[in-house]
């Protein structure tokens, strides 16, 4: 969660989404699901 919490802001900052940043979310999520499922 500590991850989310540096990287959220510089995937949301600037306003616009990339397919990058959208696939850095996508990984991000499934790290956190995955840390709860554990």
């Amino acid at each position: 969660l500590a991850l989310a919490a540096i990287i959220l802001p510089n995937v949301v900052g600037d306003g616009e989404s990339t397919w990058i940043e959208g696939l850095q979310l996508l990984a991000l999520y499934a790290l956190i699901a995955i840390g709860f499922w554990w």
